[in-house]
C-alpha cells in the first residue's frame, strides 16, 4: 500500500551556508555570457585574438579582447577581413588567468569565452601594420601541416 498523499514541504533551516557563499548570478555577468557563440551556425574566429562568436554578435559587440584596435562594431566588412570561418578545434575559458591550457596557447590575458586553436586566414596587411606589435597570427597550418 503506498501513501500518496501529500507531503508538505520541508520547513527552511540553516545549513550553514550563508548568501555571501553562494554563487552570485552577476559573478561572471551577463558580458561574459554574451562571448559564448550564440549557435554553431555562423561561427567565425578572430583572426588576432581567436575568439569564437557567431557573425552577428562580432557584428553588435565587436571582439572582446580587440575592442578598439579592430572596430568591428557595426561594420560587416570588417568582421569579414578580421575573421574566419575557417577555424580548427575549441577551447572554452571561464577563468583564463587560471587555466593551464591558456598559458599554454598564450591567451590567459583574454576575457572568459571560447577560442580557436588554429585560425586560417590572415588580418590584411593594413591591419597588420596598423596593430603594430600587437598582432599575434594565429594561424598554425604550416605547423599542422595542413
Amino acid at each position: 500500500h503506498v501513501n500518496m498523499s501529500h507531503t508538505p514541504p520541508p520547513e527552511d533551516h540553516d545549513d550553514g551556508e550563508d548568501e555571501e557563499d553562494m554563487v552570485d548570478a552577476d559573478q561572471y555577468g551577463q558580458r561574459e555570457i554574451d562571448i559564448v557563440p550564440e549557435s554553431k551556425k555562423a561561427r567565425r574566429a578572430c583572426m588576432n585574438c581567436s575568439l569564437i562568436k557567431t557573425f552577428n554578435q562580432f557584428l553588435t559587440d565587436g571582439c572582446d579582447n580587440c575592442g578598439n584596435l579592430l572596430d568591428m562594431k557595426e561594420s560587416e566588412e570588417t568582421v569579414y577581413q578580421c575573421t574566419s570561418a575557417n577555424f580548427q578545434g575549441c577551447l572554452a575559458m571561464m577563468e583564463p588567468s587560471e587555466s593551464w591550457s591558456a598559458r599554454w596557447q598564450r591567451i590567459e590575458n583574454f576575457k572568459p569565452g571560447v577560442y580557436a586553436l588554429c585560425v586560417f586566414g590572415k588580418l590584411p596587411q593594413a591591419v597588420i601594420e596598423e596593430l603594430g606589435g600587437n598582432y599575434r597570427n594565429f594561424d598554425t597550418s604550416k605547423e599542422l601541416g595542413s
